[in-house]
Protein backbone atom coordinates (compact mmCIF):
# COMPACT_ATOMS: atom_id res chain seq x y z
CA UNK A 1 0.00 0.00 0.00
CA UNK A 2 2.37 2.50 0.72
CA UNK A 3 4.52 1.74 -2.27
CA UNK A 4 1.08 2.40 -4.17
CA UNK A 5 0.34 5.55 -2.40
CA UNK A 6 4.27 6.55 -3.11
CA UNK A 7 3.96 5.91 -7.13
CA UNK A 8 0.88 8.00 -6.92
CA UNK A 9 2.73 11.10 -4.55
CA UNK A 10 5.48 10.94 -7.57
CA UNK A 11 3.05 11.10 -10.43
CA UNK A 12 0.56 13.57 -9.16
CA UNK A 13 4.55 15.55 -8.11
CA UNK A 14 5.94 15.38 -11.88
CA UNK A 15 2.51 16.92 -12.94
CA UNK A 16 2.83 20.05 -11.09
CA UNK A 17 6.49 21.74 -12.84
CA UNK A 18 4.38 20.33 -16.44
CA UNK A 19 1.15 22.02 -15.09
CA UNK A 20 2.75 25.34 -13.90
CA UNK A 21 4.78 25.20 -17.65
CA UNK A 22 1.56 24.76 -19.32
CA UNK A 23 -0.03 27.37 -17.67
CA UNK A 24 2.25 30.20 -18.65
CA UNK A 25 2.44 28.87 -22.42
CA UNK A 26 -1.04 28.87 -22.92
CA UNK A 27 -1.74 25.04 -22.81
CA UNK A 28 0.74 23.75 -24.70
CA UNK A 29 4.24 22.56 -24.64
CA UNK A 30 6.39 20.28 -25.90
CA UNK A 31 7.62 16.69 -25.89
CA UNK A 32 11.28 17.65 -24.32
CA UNK A 33 9.55 19.58 -21.67
CA UNK A 34 7.46 17.07 -20.38
CA UNK A 35 10.52 14.40 -20.48
CA UNK A 36 12.81 17.34 -17.93
CA UNK A 37 9.37 17.41 -15.89
CA UNK A 38 10.12 13.71 -15.22
CA UNK A 39 7.32 11.83 -17.17
CA UNK A 40 8.50 9.29 -19.22
CA UNK A 41 7.62 7.43 -22.65
CA UNK A 42 5.32 5.81 -21.24
CA UNK A 43 3.35 7.96 -19.49
CA UNK A 44 3.12 10.47 -22.08
CA UNK A 45 1.57 7.99 -24.43
CA UNK A 46 -0.86 6.95 -22.06
CA UNK A 47 -2.28 10.07 -21.59
CA UNK A 48 -2.13 10.83 -25.94
CA UNK A 49 -4.10 7.43 -25.92
CA UNK A 50 -6.85 8.66 -22.94
CA UNK A 51 -7.14 12.22 -24.54
CA UNK A 52 -5.57 13.76 -21.53
CA UNK A 53 -3.27 15.49 -24.14
CA UNK A 54 -3.56 16.26 -27.47
CA UNK A 55 -0.71 16.64 -30.22
CA UNK A 56 -0.84 20.11 -31.99
CA UNK A 57 2.43 19.54 -34.31
CA UNK A 58 4.88 16.80 -33.93
CA UNK A 59 6.59 16.72 -30.30
CA UNK A 60 4.03 19.43 -29.71
CA UNK A 61 0.60 18.89 -27.35
CA UNK A 62 -2.20 20.51 -25.47
CA UNK A 63 -3.80 20.15 -22.62
CA UNK A 64 -7.45 18.66 -23.31
CA UNK A 65 -9.76 21.53 -22.64
CA UNK A 66 -7.07 24.25 -22.81
CA UNK A 67 -8.43 27.40 -24.79
CA UNK A 68 -7.68 27.59 -28.02
CA UNK A 69 -6.52 30.99 -29.22
CA UNK A 70 -3.83 33.09 -31.49
CA UNK A 71 -1.55 32.84 -28.97
CA UNK A 72 -2.00 29.54 -27.81
CA UNK A 73 -1.21 28.46 -32.03
CA UNK A 74 1.79 30.77 -31.77
CA UNK A 75 3.63 29.34 -28.66
CA UNK A 76 2.91 25.53 -30.12
CA UNK A 77 4.55 26.71 -33.37
CA UNK A 78 7.54 28.44 -31.66
CA UNK A 79 7.66 25.18 -29.42
CA UNK A 80 7.88 23.33 -32.88
CA UNK A 81 10.87 24.96 -34.06
CA UNK A 82 12.95 25.08 -31.15
CA UNK A 83 15.66 25.40 -30.75
CA UNK A 84 16.14 28.86 -31.52
CA UNK A 85 12.58 29.90 -33.31
CA UNK A 86 11.64 33.30 -33.22
CA UNK A 87 8.06 34.36 -33.49
CA UNK A 88 8.46 37.25 -36.10
CA UNK A 89 6.66 39.23 -39.45
CA UNK A 90 3.04 39.77 -39.40
CA UNK A 91 2.81 37.44 -36.26
CA UNK A 92 5.49 39.83 -34.00
CA UNK A 93 4.22 42.93 -35.99
CA UNK A 94 0.33 42.08 -34.58
CA UNK A 95 1.72 41.32 -30.98
CA UNK A 96 3.21 44.24 -30.75
CA UNK A 97 -0.52 45.81 -32.04
CA UNK A 98 1.04 47.88 -34.97
CA UNK A 99 -1.17 49.78 -36.69
CA UNK A 100 -1.83 48.48 -40.07
CA UNK A 101 -1.07 44.53 -39.53
CA UNK A 102 -3.31 41.74 -40.01
CA UNK A 103 -3.69 39.51 -36.65
CA UNK A 104 -4.30 36.32 -36.89
CA UNK A 105 -1.35 34.72 -38.92
CA UNK A 106 0.79 32.48 -37.43
CA UNK A 107 5.11 33.17 -38.71
CA UNK A 108 8.06 32.42 -37.15
CA UNK A 109 11.64 32.24 -38.41
CA UNK A 110 13.12 28.88 -37.95
CA UNK A 111 15.89 26.53 -39.10
CA UNK A 112 13.56 23.84 -39.81
CA UNK A 113 12.29 22.40 -43.24
CA UNK A 114 9.58 20.55 -42.54
CA UNK A 115 6.81 23.25 -41.27
CA UNK A 116 3.11 21.92 -40.67
CA UNK A 117 0.38 23.60 -43.12
CA UNK A 118 -0.60 26.27 -40.10
CA UNK A 119 2.56 27.61 -39.40
CA UNK A 120 4.62 30.28 -42.04
CA UNK A 121 8.74 29.61 -41.44
CA UNK A 122 10.70 32.19 -42.77
CA UNK A 123 14.56 31.48 -42.95
CA UNK A 124 17.21 34.04 -42.74
CA UNK A 125 21.03 34.77 -42.62
CA UNK A 126 20.85 38.13 -40.97
CA UNK A 127 18.83 37.65 -37.98
CA UNK A 128 21.48 39.20 -35.20
CA UNK A 129 20.85 38.54 -31.44
CA UNK A 130 19.66 42.33 -30.42
CA UNK A 131 16.91 41.76 -33.19
CA UNK A 132 14.77 40.04 -31.13
CA UNK A 133 13.84 39.30 -27.31
CA UNK A 134 11.88 37.54 -25.01
CA UNK A 135 7.73 39.12 -24.80
CA UNK A 136 5.93 36.91 -21.90
CA UNK A 137 6.79 33.15 -22.99
CA UNK A 138 7.62 33.91 -26.65
CA UNK A 139 11.11 34.91 -28.30
CA UNK A 140 9.75 37.59 -30.35
CA UNK A 141 11.37 39.66 -33.02
CA UNK A 142 11.81 43.54 -31.82
CA UNK A 143 10.05 46.48 -33.88
CA UNK A 144 12.59 47.21 -35.58
CA UNK A 145 13.11 44.20 -37.20
CA UNK A 146 9.45 43.41 -37.38
CA UNK A 147 9.25 46.36 -39.44
CA UNK A 148 12.23 45.22 -41.59
CA UNK A 149 10.52 41.94 -41.87
CA UNK A 150 6.86 43.72 -42.38
CA UNK A 151 8.38 44.77 -45.87
CA UNK A 152 8.39 41.39 -47.29
CA UNK A 153 4.73 39.90 -46.31
CA UNK A 154 2.68 43.16 -46.31
CA UNK A 155 2.04 46.65 -49.21
CA UNK A 156 3.91 49.23 -48.68
CA UNK A 157 1.10 51.01 -46.98
CA UNK A 158 0.53 48.90 -44.12
CA UNK A 159 4.21 48.64 -43.40
CA UNK A 160 4.31 52.73 -43.23
CA UNK A 161 1.16 52.06 -41.13
CA UNK A 162 3.36 50.10 -38.97
CA UNK A 163 6.22 52.49 -39.11
CA UNK A 164 4.20 55.19 -38.24
CA UNK A 165 2.86 53.92 -35.18
CA UNK A 166 6.18 52.40 -33.98
CA UNK A 167 7.38 56.19 -34.20
CA UNK A 168 4.04 57.11 -32.40
CA UNK A 169 5.15 55.24 -29.68
CA UNK A 170 8.92 56.54 -29.41
CA UNK A 171 10.39 59.09 -31.59
CA UNK A 172 13.69 58.11 -30.83
CA UNK A 173 12.92 54.48 -32.69
CA UNK A 174 13.82 56.86 -36.00
CA UNK A 175 17.51 56.59 -35.28
CA UNK A 176 17.68 52.67 -34.45
CA UNK A 177 15.58 51.75 -37.39
CA UNK A 178 18.38 53.86 -39.84
CA UNK A 179 21.09 52.59 -37.77
CA UNK A 180 19.99 48.71 -38.46
CA UNK A 181 19.23 49.59 -41.87
CA UNK A 182 22.53 50.74 -42.65
CA UNK A 183 23.93 47.07 -41.87
CA UNK A 184 21.07 45.52 -44.38
CA UNK A 185 21.62 44.89 -48.12
CA UNK A 186 18.83 46.85 -50.41
CA UNK A 187 19.50 45.77 -53.19
CA UNK A 188 16.58 43.99 -54.97
CA UNK A 189 13.44 43.05 -53.38
CA UNK A 190 13.06 42.69 -49.81
CA UNK A 191 11.73 44.13 -46.56
CA UNK A 192 14.65 46.31 -45.91
CA UNK A 193 14.21 48.42 -49.39
CA UNK A 194 10.55 48.38 -48.58
CA UNK A 195 11.32 50.56 -45.57
CA UNK A 196 14.38 52.51 -46.20
CA UNK A 197 12.14 53.90 -48.96
CA UNK A 198 9.78 54.64 -46.52
CA UNK A 199 12.23 56.40 -43.97
CA UNK A 200 13.81 58.37 -47.05
CA UNK A 201 10.65 60.11 -48.15
CA UNK A 202 9.72 61.26 -44.74
CA UNK A 203 10.42 64.35 -43.28
CA UNK A 204 11.50 64.07 -39.50
CA UNK A 205 10.16 66.70 -38.20
CA UNK A 206 6.68 65.90 -39.53
CA UNK A 207 3.93 64.55 -36.92
CA UNK A 208 3.08 60.88 -36.83
CA UNK A 209 -0.14 59.59 -38.55
CA UNK A 210 -2.10 58.20 -36.71
CA UNK A 211 -4.04 55.16 -38.50
CA UNK A 212 -4.03 52.92 -41.56
CA UNK A 213 -6.71 55.41 -43.07
CA UNK A 214 -4.24 58.34 -43.11
CA UNK A 215 -1.13 56.70 -44.12
CA UNK A 216 -3.64 55.38 -47.06
CA UNK A 217 -4.71 58.77 -47.60
CA UNK A 218 -1.30 59.73 -47.89
CA UNK A 219 -0.28 57.43 -50.36
CA UNK A 220 -3.61 57.96 -52.64
CA UNK A 221 -2.40 61.51 -52.60
CA UNK A 222 1.18 60.89 -53.26
CA UNK A 223 0.00 58.60 -56.39
CA UNK A 224 -2.28 60.88 -57.50
CA UNK A 225 0.09 63.46 -57.93
CA UNK A 226 -1.82 65.79 -55.49
CA UNK A 227 0.45 67.92 -53.47
CA UNK A 228 1.06 66.62 -49.41
CA UNK A 229 -1.08 67.67 -46.41
CA UNK A 230 0.25 68.99 -43.41
CA UNK A 231 -0.57 66.26 -40.73
CA UNK A 232 -1.63 67.34 -36.87
CA UNK A 233 -2.48 71.15 -37.83
CA UNK A 234 -3.58 72.85 -34.97
CA UNK A 235 -6.22 75.75 -35.24
CA UNK A 236 -7.33 78.16 -33.08
CA UNK A 237 -10.73 78.85 -32.08
CA UNK A 238 -12.73 82.12 -31.23
CA UNK A 239 -12.92 81.23 -27.34
CA UNK A 240 -9.12 80.87 -27.44
CA UNK A 241 -8.95 77.13 -27.20
CA UNK A 242 -7.19 74.86 -30.58
CA UNK A 243 -8.74 72.37 -32.71
CA UNK A 244 -6.38 70.19 -34.31
CA UNK A 245 -7.02 69.09 -38.15
CA UNK A 246 -5.82 65.55 -39.10
CA UNK A 247 -4.97 66.99 -42.39
CA UNK A 248 -4.78 70.38 -43.71
CA UNK A 249 -4.00 73.10 -46.57
CA UNK A 250 -3.50 76.34 -44.27
CA UNK A 251 -3.20 77.67 -48.00
CA UNK A 252 -6.59 76.84 -49.48
CA UNK A 253 -8.15 76.77 -45.56
CA UNK A 254 -8.92 72.91 -46.51
CA UNK A 255 -9.64 70.52 -43.64
CA UNK A 256 -9.61 67.01 -44.82
CA UNK A 257 -11.59 64.88 -42.14
CA UNK A 258 -12.82 60.89 -42.56
CA UNK A 259 -16.21 59.83 -41.83
CA UNK A 260 -17.14 56.48 -40.71
CA UNK A 261 -15.14 55.85 -38.17
CA UNK A 262 -16.46 57.73 -35.54
CA UNK A 263 -18.50 54.61 -34.35
CA UNK A 264 -14.86 53.59 -33.30
CA UNK A 265 -14.73 56.00 -30.06
CA UNK A 266 -18.09 57.03 -29.33
CA UNK A 267 -21.01 59.14 -29.34
CA UNK A 268 -19.01 61.43 -27.25
CA UNK A 269 -16.21 62.33 -30.02
CA UNK A 270 -18.94 62.16 -32.95
CA UNK A 271 -20.52 65.11 -30.73
CA UNK A 272 -17.37 66.90 -30.30
CA UNK A 273 -16.15 66.81 -34.33
CA UNK A 274 -19.08 68.28 -35.57
CA UNK A 275 -18.81 71.34 -33.22
CA UNK A 276 -15.09 71.33 -34.52
CA UNK A 277 -16.81 71.51 -38.00
CA UNK A 278 -18.63 74.17 -37.02
CA UNK A 279 -15.62 75.73 -35.44
CA UNK A 280 -13.63 75.51 -38.76
CA UNK A 281 -16.39 76.83 -41.21
CA UNK A 282 -16.99 79.93 -38.75
CA UNK A 283 -13.43 80.50 -39.16
CA UNK A 284 -13.39 79.81 -43.04
CA UNK A 285 -12.48 76.76 -43.50
CA UNK A 286 -13.43 73.93 -45.98
CA UNK A 287 -14.13 70.81 -44.52
CA UNK A 288 -13.63 67.73 -47.03
CA UNK A 289 -15.03 64.52 -45.67
CA UNK A 290 -12.98 61.39 -46.63
CA UNK A 291 -15.24 58.14 -46.46
CA UNK A 292 -13.15 55.15 -45.32
CA UNK A 293 -15.21 52.42 -47.52
CA UNK A 294 -14.59 54.43 -50.23
CA UNK A 295 -10.80 55.24 -49.43
CA UNK A 296 -10.03 51.67 -49.22
CA UNK A 297 -11.95 50.53 -52.63
CA UNK A 298 -11.10 53.73 -54.42
CA UNK A 299 -8.03 55.77 -53.73
CA UNK A 300 -8.11 57.41 -57.11
CA UNK A 301 -11.55 59.00 -56.52
CA UNK A 302 -10.52 60.25 -53.14
CA UNK A 303 -7.27 62.01 -54.89
CA UNK A 304 -9.13 63.49 -56.89
CA UNK A 305 -11.50 64.69 -55.15
CA UNK A 306 -8.74 66.29 -53.06
CA UNK A 307 -7.21 68.09 -56.08
CA UNK A 308 -10.86 69.36 -57.24
CA UNK A 309 -10.79 70.94 -53.89
CA UNK A 310 -7.80 72.29 -53.75
CA UNK A 311 -8.51 73.94 -57.30
CA UNK A 312 -11.73 75.23 -56.12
Amino acid sequence: MYTLLRMVADVEARKRPLARIAARQYGVFSRQQAVDAGLKADAIAYRLRSGAWQQVHPRVYRIAGAPISWKQKLMAAQLWGEPGAVISHEAAGALFALSGVPSGRVSIIAHRTDAPAAIRVHRTCTLLERDYAPLGPFEVTGVVRTLIDLGSVLPPVQVEAAFEDALRRDEDRLGAIIERLSRCSLRGPGGARVLAEIVGRRDPDAACTESLAETKLEHALRDAGVPMPVRQYWVRRPDGSRARIDFAYPDHRLAIEFEGLTWHYGREKFIRDRLRAADLAALGWRVLPIVWITLLDHPELVAERVRQALAA
